[in-house]
C-alpha cells in the first residue's frame, strides 16, 4: 500500500512539471500584430472614362509598388474587375478605369483598393462614363475663308425709329433801354446767374441820336470776349450785332455788354442780350 502511494505523487509531480514548462515556452515566443487594413479616403476625379487616370487617397495604402484597384458597377458586371495599380506612397496610388465595365448608359460603380500585401480597402463611389460619351472625335480646325457671294437684293424699308430724347438746350433773354451819359464805359444790358454749359450768345445795341461811333463791348464774367462799334447812319441812328459763343461756362456765370460814347452827346441805347445753351458746340 505504501509503494502506490508513493508512485502516485511521483506522477502527480511530473505532470505539473510539465505542464509549467510548456506554459514558459509559449509565452517566451512573440507572434507581430496583425497589419492594419488600408483606407481609402478620396477618389479623383470621381468619374471618368475608360483608361481615364485616377487617384487614390487615404491612409495606410503602401508599401510601394503595383497594387490592383478593383472595379464594379453592380450592373452588367456584378464582380470586381481588377486594374494595376501604382502605389506611390503610404497616401497616394494611382489606376485607370477598365475599359468594358460601360458601354452604353453611365453607371454607378465603386472601386476599392488590394495593397501590394494583399490587403483590401475600403471601397467608394465612382461614376463610370459610358463609351459612347467619351470616344468621340477630336474636332477639326476651321476651314479657310470662301470667296465672298454676289450681293444680294436690297431688303425691305424697316419701320420708323422711336422719337429721340429731347435734347438739353434753353434760352436766355434781356433787354434794357439806358442813357450812355459819357465817355466811361456804362452797363447797358445782361444776363446773370446763367447755369454752367456752352452757350451761343448774340447782343443788338440799337442808339439815337450819334454824333458819331459808339464802342461796345460783350463780356464774360468780367471778361471781354466781343468788341463792336455803333456807326451812325442815316438820321444819326446807328445799331450793329455781334454774335459769339461760350464753351463750358461755369455756374452763376454773367453775360453783359458795355459801351461808351466818345462824345459830348448824350445818345440813348437800347440794347437786347440772348444766350442758348446747347450740349456742344462745334
Amino acid at each position: 500500500m505504501r509503494r502506490f502511494k508513493i508512485a502516485r505523487g511521483i506522477g502527480v509531480s511530473v505532470g505539473l512539471f510539465v505542464f509549467f514548462s510548456g506554459a514558459q515556452v509559449a509565452s517566451a515566443h512573440n507572434y507581430p500584430p496583425p497589419e492594419p487594413n488600408p483606407v481609402l479616403e478620396e477618389v479623383n476625379p470621381g468619374s471618368g472614362c475608360p483608361q481615364a487616370k485616377i487617384t487614390l487617397s487615404g491612409k495606410k495604402l503602401g508599401p510601394s509598388g503595383t497594387g490592383k484597384a478593383w472595379f464594379s458597377d453592380f450592373g452588367a458586371v456584378p464582380f470586381g474587375f481588377p486594374e494595376a495599380a501604382t502605389i506611390s506612397s503610404e497616401t497616394s496610388a494611382t489606376s485607370i478605369v477598365p475599359i468594358f465595365l460601360v458601354e452604353m448608359n453611365n453607371e454607378n460603380g465603386v472601386v476599392y483598393l488590394e495593397t501590394t500585401k494583399g490587403k483590401v480597402s475600403n471601397s467608394l463611389a465612382i461614376k463610370l462614363t459610358n463609351l459612347n460619351s467619351c470616344f468621340k472625335g477630336l474636332t477639326g480646325p476651321t476651314g479657310a475663308t470662301g470667296a465672298a457671294g454676289p450681293t444680294g437684293a436690297g431688303g425691305a424699308t424697316g419701320p420708323a425709329g422711336t422719337d429721340g430724347t429731347n435734347g438739353t438746350s434753353r434760352g436766355f433773354f434781356a433787354e434794357n433801354f439806358h442813357e450812355i451819359e459819357g465817355e466811361h464805359a456804362e452797363q447797358l444790358v445782361g444776363l446773370s446767374e446763367l447755369p454752367a454749359g456752352n452757350y451761343l450768345v448774340t447782343a443788338t445795341v440799337e442808339a439815337f441820336p450819334l454824333e458819331r461811333e459808339m464802342s461796345c463791348k460783350l463780356l464774360t464774367n468780367g471778361s471781354v470776349f466781343k468788341v463792336f462799334s455803333v456807326n451812325p447812319a442815316g438820321e444819326a441812328t446807328g445799331n450793329a450785332t455781334a454774335i459769339g459763343a461760350v464753351r463750358s461756362a461755369p455756374a452763376n456765370t454773367e453775360l453783359l455788354v458795355d459801351c461808351v460814347a466818345f462824345f459830348e452827346g448824350k445818345p440813348d441805347a437800347t440794347g437786347s442780350i440772348s444766350a442758348i445753351k446747347v450740349d456742344t458746340i462745334g
